[in-house]
């Protein structure tokens, strides 16, 4: 897989990784900036102006300030959604498991400049 690299606005500051587009997405709280269900990552990213988002395999990206998310998220169809607001998907790319590990940075604070997403193998 080659690096995903989107320079996008976030219309209601968040990104989610879906690997099953029939389940529901997590419950967003006021705080903590990472969310995530069985099926879906969310992760806050700038209100005001475009956040950096790449994706890719652990090693084709750089890691980024803060580690915010290392777990695993159920991808049974073998394909992941990158939606900028419920059902608004930006992006997809196949994964080769049904469940994926993934890792995720930021630059440590809720309007994170960057959002960098690997998946681990």
């Amino acid at each position: 897989m080659n690096p995903i690299i989107l320079t996008i606005d976030l219309p209601n500051t968040l990104l989610f990784l879906r690997g099953d587009v029939r389940q529901g997405y997590p419950e967003i709280e006021q705080s903590g900036g990472i969310w995530a269900t069985e099926t879906c990552i969310a992760v806050s990213g700038l209100s005001d102006g475009p956040t950096r988002i790449v994706i890719g395999r652990l090693a084709d990206v750089q890691p980024g300030e803060r580690l915010v998310f290392d777990g695993e998220m159920s991808t049974a169809a073998s394909f992941v959604s990158v939606e900028i607001v419920p059902g608004d998907r930006v992006d997809a790319f196949e994964v080769s498991r049904s469940r994926t590990h993934f890792r995720i940075w930021t630059d440590g604070y809720l309007d994170s400049e960057y959002i960098t997403i690997a998946i681990v193998d």
